[in-house]
């Protein structure tokens, strides 16, 4: 009977997924989709939920096209987990990746492998001479710069803590980090 009830607890130990507590743990699961990225880190900011949009697919399960997109919600706060359907877990064109944790949304991020761009944007000079676009709409931002293969989507809510100049800093750095990276490494130009 013992040996009943180790080889039981064995076998549920074999078939369980471990539970993704951190974000740091999801970067090389980031890159299975065509995203060679990680998810920033934010000053101030903690990431409550992520999810991988995948390319559609046809009636036949081929995906169509290649474009993917990874959705990072960031709080200033993380709370406890909320509980969702399996079935809304992963469908065929998403997957959730991490979380949803309870937190006011502050913003949003899409980092993408397709290039995008903001219509009617106005264009924010950095401190190194590039820029981003950016657009102001009502209660939130909208920011948008590419590099090399990637795409960064920004969406920011203004909050009585992130006005339009918070958000700036924060896109500035973010950018200005992101070309630190890929000089010295060659991954972007």
């Amino acid at each position: 009977m013992r040996w009943l009830i180790i080889a039981i607890v064995f076998i549920g130990l074999i078939g369980c997924t471990p539970v993704k507590t951190d974000v740091k743990d999801l970067n090389e699961e980031i890159r299975q989709y065509g995203i060679d990225a990680e998810i920033p880190e934010i000053d101030g900011l903690v990431p409550v939920y992520v999810h991988v949009n995948s390319p559609p697919v046809d009636g036949y399960g081929n995906s169509i096209g290649d474009h993917s997109a990874l959705v990072i919600t960031y709080s200033e706060k993380k709370g406890p987990n909320v509980d969702i359907p399996d079935e809304e877990k992963e469908t065929a064109d998403r997957k959730i990746l991490y979380g949803p944790y309870d937190g006011e949304k502050v913003m949003d991020m899409t980092i993408s492998n397709a290039e995008n761009h903001l219509d009617g944007a106005e264009d924010l000079s950095m401190s190194d001479g590039e820029k981003i676009q950016y657009k102001q709409m009502n209660d939130r931002v909208l920011f948008v710069f590419n590099r090399e293969d990637l795409s960064y989507f920004i969406e920011g809510r203004f909050t009585d803590r992130y006005n339009l100049k918070k958000y700036m800093d924060i896109v500035e750095h973010l950018a200005m980090s992101l070309r630190e990276e890929t000089t010295s490494d060659s991954a972007f130009v």
